[in-house]
């Protein structure tokens, strides 16, 4: 960007003099229930006003973790993190970007998506201070994990001979399930690569 090109910081003040409150009118409908707004009422409260100021977005995932967590009900939940920066565009070829961080379960397909849209959506109320009534968001999905048990020494002793024998996927379904004592935690190492 060059010195004179500063359209974008122009743009982004109009765009956030445009933006009204938005409100938390859906409801989330598992565990105790909250209200919250979701990521299509920011994008519809912004879009006429990013068109009208001649602004765009460019998405780029800097780093992304998969955690693989079992849920309460015993299955399988995806538990991703992304870093995402989002780079603001304005017609002179300015631009400004913000890095923010975006997190998600899901026990499906769409963690990834989840994410995206977490991020975006506090990336958007972050950079033009949007007003929302009140701050907590904690969005509208929730997921309640079970918690890792002890790995008991008879529990141990059943399982080594599989990890020994190299069953495929044993030494992930264990640090899955159980909380692992440093011992256990480098013999499962020690067997990893057989």
């Amino acid at each position: 960007m060059s010195e004179n090109s500063n359209l974008i910081f122009t743009a982004m003040v109009a765009i956030m003099q445009d933006v009204d409150v938005i409100k938390k009118e859906k409801r989330n409908t598992q565990g105790a229930g909250f209200n919250y707004r979701g990521i299509d009422d920011v994008m519809n409260s912004l879009h006429e006003s990013f068109a009208k100021h001649g602004v765009f977005i460019t998405t780029e995932v800097l780093e992304r973790k998969e955690v693989e967590r079992q849920s309460k009900s015993g299955g399988t939940l995806f538990w991703v993190t992304i870093t995402v920066q989002f780079t603001f565009h304005a017609q002179d070829g300015s631009s400004i970007s913000s890095v923010i961080y975006g997190t998600a379960m899901d026990s499906g397909d769409k963690a990834d998506n989840k994410c995206m849209s977490i991020a975006l959506k506090y990336c958007l109320l972050q950079a033009f201070l949007i007003p929302t009534e009140d701050i907590q968001d904690p969005d509208a999905q929730t997921h309640e994990v079970k918690p890792k048990t002890e790995l008991t020494e008879a529990l141990w002793l059943k399982l080594l001979p599989r990890l020994k024998a190299g069953e495929k996927g044993i030494s992930e379904k264990i640090r899955k399930t159980y909380k692992l004592t440093d011992d256990q935690e480098f013999t499962l190492n020690t067997y990893k690569g057989i």
